[in-house]
């Protein structure tokens, strides 16, 4: 297994400029927006009955328009820890909050997150986004 070496800012910016631009698609319901922050073969696991694990833009896009529908439209994400494993590869970990209108009411759910990010031509991106909530 890599361990972790002394993160370079600029890689910690990065994973924060990421996680800020993903809340931004997000909270303007922007699904191809964040779809954009992945890699092409990028993952997505979350705790969805529909299907666990989306991958690939499309796919990602899709369950991104899928939560949107259900009435989830606003979130915040917060970046706790940054461990850079080699100079093109990090995973980063925090908290998310995601707000909306289901049904039957207002809807509210809070959770932990974990990304792998790597550089995908020249540019940083998430390779894989695991969300679980609590």
């Amino acid at each position: 297994m890599a361990s972790a070496k002394a993160v370079d800012p600029s890689v910690r910016k990065a994973v924060e400029q990421i996680s800020a631009a993903y809340k931004e698609h997000f909270n303007k319901n922007d699904a191809a927006g964040v779809a954009k922050l992945f890699t092409k073969d990028g993952l997505l696991i979350s705790q969805s009955p529909e299907a666990p694990v989306k991958s690939g833009t499309q796919a990602i896009v899709q369950r991104y328009e899928g939560l949107f529908k259900a009435g989830v439209t606003k979130m915040d994400t917060k970046v706790a820890q940054v461990a850079q494993l080699r100079d093109d590869v990090a995973i980063a970990w925090g908290e998310y909050e995601f707000i909306g209108q289901g049904k039957s009411g207002p809807t509210k759910l809070t959770g932990t997150w974990s990304a792998t990010y790597v550089r995908d031509t020249g540019t940083w991106k998430c390779r894989l986004l695991n969300a679980i909530p609590k």
